[in-house]
């Protein structure tokens, strides 16, 4: 038994990896909590906004964007995701700053 104990003690470094370090696990939360609501509310918004619009009715300066109803979704959902993951990002920056 005490040979086992001295084989476990001499492993090498790689296997002794216990997982991410505090600074990877606060980065994945950052991003989960950052991307995830922005996503449903992008999705939120984006329903919204087709519920009133048809997308081939929707041009830009004045101009048909000449991109199919998909590809029109596909950006619209897009732009909202980014607008409001800044949004999200904004504010738990501010947060972060703040003490209560």
């Amino acid at each position: 038994m005490s040979s086992e104990a001295s084989d476990v003690d001499s492993a090498p470094d790689s296997y002794a990896h216990a997982g991410p370090d505090a600074a990877q696990v606060r980065r994945r939360v950052l991003l989960g909590a950052v991307l995830w609501p922005s996503f449903v509310a992008a999705g939120v918004l984006e329903v919204l906004t087709f519920l009133m619009v048809d997308p081939l009715d929707v041009h830009w300066l004045g101009h048909d964007l000449g991109f199919g109803r998909t590809a029109i979704y596909s950006l619209v959902f897009l732009m909202y995701w980014a607008a409001c993951a800044l949004s999200a990002l904004g504010g738990i920056l501010v947060m972060r700053r703040v003490r209560l």
